[in-house]
């Protein structure tokens, strides 16, 4: 029960598991099978759990041991070949660990025998076994040799080379009977590493060893000429020919027949030779040397041979292109192929077949481009192969017509393709090429196409023929050759030009052939290059732009900024996760998919130069469909491959892995065993045929698929950005994405969860909110913006307005105030004075009543016990006669002066200036009054008004000293000057209006900043207070503006008073108020008010005098208001209730109802506090921090929902 809890011993049960390993169970503790795990409980137990005495150990050791042995050689074969597989496989399956010979024949006997059933062969083992068939297929050496002269030495020689474990082909071991034995020569000769010729006269003069000769040297093999007889003498002549005469011996000389130097093959005498003549020659010396040399190069010379079979069956297949080299093998090939011996002999050199054949896998690897175009007349064909073979054999790509047109195809799209497909154009420039229309046409389309010309003048020609751009470029001159070395140079020199710049001529091609295909095919969006790519070809742009010559194409400028303004999350179709040794088949596999429509991303430097770009790796893969990944012995081994692949499973994507190469099934991880394969293996590597089965596949189900892309997109992105809600999805999209989620339940590729937690969070979104630390933060910014706008009148005008309104909706007083009369000098009483004064009753004044008019008023009044008597008018001119006792002697009349004023020096000068208070109003814009002023701090020295008092506080102070209530200013002084600290009647401290923070910042309403030692805020001048209106709806009033105001006390006419008509009652205990009214009589004054426009000031003093009065005794409130801190407070409620509001209702009718109904709470609790305790309660300010941080609180929650 240990063992089957450990987790260490599980992973040691499975990996013995996978490699087929023989599994022998011992049971060491009683437990029921049925808990054991299924595969366990098929395997027979040994039983040592019942060890009652030592003779059931020994049994069950015995049966142990005869286990161990049942089958012993089998197994440890199986050990020994897995042992070698893993090496083999683990060191990138090279070569060297493969089985040779006896080894090799040891393991295929192994594979085709039955062994236990549970240790056979893995796919390891057979995939091994599978591989060193391959190369035991070849020889080490082919033995050439004259039956005659060098039958027994041939035979000893190949004995003793296959006694040290070479695999030597041997005329007499491998011809078989009833074969085309010439057929089997060839044959030996193409699959050996080496050709052994044993120089001898009869093989020097044979038909067949020439033969053989020819065929190495066509293929370039290795060939080591071993000399083993130097001449035949005429006693062996003679024993082989006993008919023949002495003459016959003379011919046969002559023909050099008798010696193996005269008509040895050129090919074999400038090659060193092995010297193992007999009786001369140390003979063990001439093996050893033959196999030093064997194994001198050994891997070069190799892959000489494996190279040269894979070409020739490539050649014998009509040069089918599933022949050629691909991944891996490719890029061995392409190294072997530009393999340089520099300080030696090469061993061997590339054959043409083989050099075609590795080139021709590089051009099928890079799409059919090549580094070169050759232009020639076909008089120059001669010469083109030489420079074509030069080309193929230093590794260079080249398109010519005799090779590189298809069948079918048109002759001139054919060339147009190839000029466009390759790096450099190399020009034959002869007398035929010149007149050749063909040759013109391949030159002018090449410099159209701003391609790289390199010419090489033939013979020598009138340069004048050539276009004026070939003519500028350096030509490499064959027509000055002399020997086979200035030919040499000259390639050499082509070769040095061709690789000069190499890699921007072929980003040049690349970006072209892209270009051209985007263009042909309507802009087809999916040829576009993604950002990796762009960042490349931009760089290379740059440098092409400066370049006089072969620069950049506005073509392929057009395609670069087509690619540039691409979405950054535009889905892939597919995204390669390739080894770099698959390059080849995934270039292929792409550009395939790319007709067909499909955008894709292969990197070409594979899965590890992917890792260097690691996010922008991710992003490309979350764009994806689809992943493909190429499935090789080079990918499952590789770390990066892996690490792309375990990501695509986290972010549970589509995965297809694609193979066409043999892979061991027991090396893949196991994520990849348990997935569909694409196996291009299939219907005889048919490329087309299987491409169709996996593009199907990739068309399946392609809403699901393209939708999960495109969610993992967004969700990523979502994710990556912390979650910004901005990147949730909204309207249909949202819509969409549910209904996905509800369809994809048991579809692949699978949802994942954060694709659920991001619509999740998209469907919660429009109910989303702000932080409410966000909302509160916002309230208090609103607020404390408000109340420092406040602070420097920024709301004056708007709070003065809605504070008339308040005014105007308050009801109306139940009482007129008994305590005042007005006695108007209305148009009535001044028509009346007029006549007076013509029938000479009165001497006319100057502009104000008549003197003995006013002074029979007076009277009047005082003799009807009026408590006091205020002239509201200004005098021009000092008072003659009785009135001037009456002014001076009357001790309950008091006048007016004007502050700050000239208009007239001596105004008031009989009234003493006790009795005499200044008339100035406190005005707002448009002359509206709703200010009290009470007191002046500061008397203006040189004005001809000396009183500190207003009128209105002076009458209302003397009225109350009757009723026993003392009225007090107290004046302060600081740094600043004096000031008025307190204004009282009694015991009442009448509020006064600094302007800190109120309503009210300066006098005039404009801004006029003032600190007066930290005193006030603003200058409002004076001691001020608000003017709390009264107002009375008298049913027998006829006017209308302002007549609510105006009624507030009894008023009667002058008229009536002189003639002494009034009512004494009406004037009995009374202030009375004697002012103009008449507004065409220049000596009257009007004002607005909130109630109404042209109201004389006559009326406002009465109103200011009965607020004073009733306050004290009537306990009628005045107007007050909040502190700043308080008002503060007020507009942080409110501001707070506007951003609940659009904090917490989402939908727009709840939103606008609550808006409405907490407006209208506020101007109800604004009337309520105006009625009430008659307080000015802050309504714009309130309504201003009400929706701003609604509109705030509202603008981020939209901008929450809405991204």
């Amino acid at each position: 029960s240990n063992s089957l809890a450990s987790q260490y011993c599980q992973q040691e049960l499975a990996y013995a598991r996978r490699y087929h390993k023989r599994i022998i169970p011992l049971l060491v503790q009683s437990m029921d099978v049925a808990t054991l795990p299924a595969d366990l409980r098929m395997v027979q137990f040994i039983d040592f759990s019942f060890l009652a005495s030592e003779i059931h150990f020994d049994g069950a050791m015995d049966e142990l041991i005869r286990s161990l042995r049942q089958s012993e050689a089998y197994v440890e074969l199986h050990k020994r070949l897995l042992v070698k597989a893993l090496a083999w496989e683990r060191q990138g399956r090279d070569r060297k660990f493969l089985l040779r010979v006896d080894d090799f024949t040891v393991a295929q006997d192994w594979l085709s025998t039955s062994g236990p059933v549970d240790s056979e062969p893995t796919d390891l083992h057979t995939a091994f076994i599978q591989a060193s068939q391959g190369i035991n297929q070849f020889y080490d050496a082919f033995i050439s040799y004259g039956r005659v002269d060098s039958k027994e030495f041939a035979t000893d020689l190949c004995q003793q080379l296959t006694r040290q474990g070479f695999h030597i082909w041997f005329d007499q071991n491998d011809i078989p009977l009833g074969v085309d034995f010439q057929e089997q020569i060839n044959d030996g000769i193409e699959k050996s590493h080496n050709f052994i010729f044993i120089i001898s006269p009869h093989a020097v003069n044979s038909p067949y060893c020439a033969k053989e000769i020819a065929l190495a040297l066509k293929y370039n093999k290795r060939i080591i000429p071993i000399l083993q007889v130097e001449e035949i003498s005429y006693s062996t002549w003679k024993a082989r020919n006993p008919g023949a005469g002495p003459d016959h011996w003379q011919t046969y000389k002559a023909k050099g027949k008798h010696s193996s130097f005269p008509n040895i093959h050129p090919g074999i005498s400038k090659i060193n030779w092995i010297y193992a003549r007999d009786g001369i020659d140390d003979l063990t010396a001439a093996v050893s040397g033959l196999v030093e040399l064997f194994y001198r190069h050994e891997d070069y010379v190799h892959q000489h041979t494996e190279l040269l079979l894979s070409a020739l069956t490539w050649e014998r297949h009509q040069s089918q292109t599933s022949y050629l080299l691909m991944g891996e093998e490719r890029l061995r090939a392409q190294n072997w192929l530009l393999t340089k011996f520099t300080a030696e002999q090469p061993p061997c050199t590339p054959s043409l077949v083989q050099a075609t054949f590795i080139t021709e896998s590089i051009k099928a690897s890079d799409g059919g481009m090549t580094q070169v175009f050759i232009s020639y007349a076909q008089e120059d064909l001669a010469v083109k192969e030489i420079v074509r073979y030069h080309l193929l054999q230093s590794g260079v790509t080249v398109w010519t017509n005799t090779v590189d047109i298809r069948m079918g195809e048109d002759f001139e799209v054919a060339i147009q393709r190839g000029i466009e497909e390759a790096d450099n154009i190399v020009y034959l420039v002869s007398q035929a090429s010149l007149a050749s229309d063909y040759c013109q046409m391949e030159i002018d389309q090449a410099l159209d196409l701003h391609k790289r010309v390199i010419p090489m003048l033939l013979e020598e020609i009138d340069v004048s023929f050539l276009p004026d751009t070939i003519r500028k470029i350096q030509f490499i001159n064959l027509a000055d050759n002399q020997a086979t070395l200035d030919l040499k140079q000259d390639l050499a020199e082509l070769l040095r030009s061709i690789r000069r710049e190499a890699f921007y001529y072929s980003q040049h091609k690349q970006l072209l052939v892209r270009a051209l295909k985007w263009e042909r095919q309507k802009q087809n969006p999916s040829l576009l290059l993604q950002r990796q790519m762009q960042e490349t070809y931009l760089a290379w742009a740059q440098t092409a732009k400066n370049r006089a010559v072969n620069g950049v194409l506005p073509l392929q400028l057009a395609f670069l900024e087509a690619s540039q303004m691409q979405s950054p999350d535009q889905t892939l179709g597919v995204f390669f996760i390739h080894h770099i040794d698959d390059v080849d088949f995934s270039r292929r596999l792409n550009e395939t998919l790319l007709v067909q429509g499909k955008s894709c991303w292969l990197s070409p430097d594979g899965a590890a130069g992917e890792m260097e770009r690691w996010a922008d790796t991710q992003q490309l893969m979350d764009n994806a469909e689809n992943v493909l990944f190429v499935l090789s012995p080079s990918s499952v081994r590789c770390q990066a491959c892996l690490e792309q692949l375990a990501y695509a499973q986290t972010q549970q994507k589509r995965i297809l892995p694609v193979v066409y190469r043999n892979v061991v099934r027991s090396t893949l991880p196991e994520e990849i065993e348990s997935l569909p394969w694409s196996d291009f293996r299939r219907h005889g590597k048919d490329f087309l045929v299987n491409f169709g089965e996996l593009f199907r596949t990739l068309e399946s189900d392609p809403y699901h698929v393209r939708s999960h892309t495109r969610l993992l997109v967004k969700a990523a992105e979502w994710d990556g950005a912390r979650q910004d809600d901005s990147f949730l999805l909204r309207g249909s999209d949202l819509a969409d994405s549910e209904g996905w989620l509800q369809q994809a339940t048991d579809k692949v590729p699978p949802v994942t969860d954060l694709q659920k937690a991001y619509i999740k969070a998209s469907r919660a979104l429009p109910f989303k909110k702000i932080r409410v630390r966000s909302m509160a933060l916002v309230t208090v910014a609103s607020a404390l913006a408000v109340s420092v706008l406040r602070l420097f009148g920024g709301l004056q005008i708007l709070e003065t307005q809605a504070y008339d309104q308040f005014l105007r909706w308050r009801p109306d007083d139940a009482e007129q105030d008994e305590r005042l009369l007005i006695v108007t000098v209305d148009s009535a009483s001044g028509e009346w004075l007029r006549e007076q004064m013509i029938n000479n009753r009165y001497q006319p004044g100057i502009g104000t009543i008549p003197d003995n008019a006013l002074s029979e008023a007076i009277r009047v009044l005082n003799r009807h016990d009026a408590r006091l008597i205020g002239l509201d008018f200004f005098r021009d001119f000092p008072a003659q006669g009785a009135l001037g006792n009456d002014l001076v002697q009357t001790d309950n009349l008091f006048g007016i002066c004007q502050t700050a004023s000239t208009q007239v020096g001596n105004i008031g000068s009989e009234i003493p200036e006790a009795r005499i208070g200044f008339a100035n109003f406190p005005q707002d814009g448009s002359k509206t009054i709703r200010r009290h002023s009470l007191a002046e701090p500061v008397l203006v020295d040189d004005g001809a008004c000396m009183s500190r008092s207003s009128f209105s506080w002076l009458l209302a102070a003397t009225y109350l000293e009757a009723e026993n209530i003392t009225a007090d200013i107290v004046f302060d002084r600081d740094d600043a000057g004096e000031y008025i600290q307190s204004v009282a009647l009694g015991n009442m401290e009448l509020p006064i209006l600094y302007g800190n923070g109120t309503a009210y910042h300066t006098e005039t309403g404009q801004s006029t900043w003032k600190n007066l030692a930290s005193r006030e805020w603003s200058n409002l001048g004076d001691a001020q207070t608000l003017l709390n209106f009264r107002t009375y709806n008298d049913p027998n009033t006829q006017e209308q503006i302002g007549a609510r105001l105006k009624d507030f006390a009894q008023r009667v006419s002058l008229e009536s008073v002189i003639k002494d008509k009034v009512e004494p009652a009406l004037i009995r205990d009374r202030i009375v108020l004697i002012g103009y009214t008449d507004f065409s009589d220049r000596n009257s004054d009007d004002f607005n008010t909130p109630y109404g426009d042209s109201v004389p000031g006559v009326y406002l003093h009465g109103q200011m005098i009965s607020q004073l009065i009733n306050a004290v005794l009537e306990e009628r409130p005045l107007m007050r208001w909040w502190p700043f801190m308080g008002e503060a407070g007020w507009i942080l409620l409110w501001s707070g209730v506007g951003g609940v509001i659009f904090w917490q209702l989402v939908r727009p009718v709840p939103v606008m109802v609550a808006a409405i109904g907490s407006i209208g709470l506020l101007t109800i609790a604004c009337y309520g506090f105006m009625v009430g305790p008659v307080i000015w309660v802050p309504w714009v300010p309130a309504l201003a921090g009400w929706g701003i941080t609604g509109s705030a609180v509202g603008y981020m929650t939209y901008r929450l929902r809405k991204g």
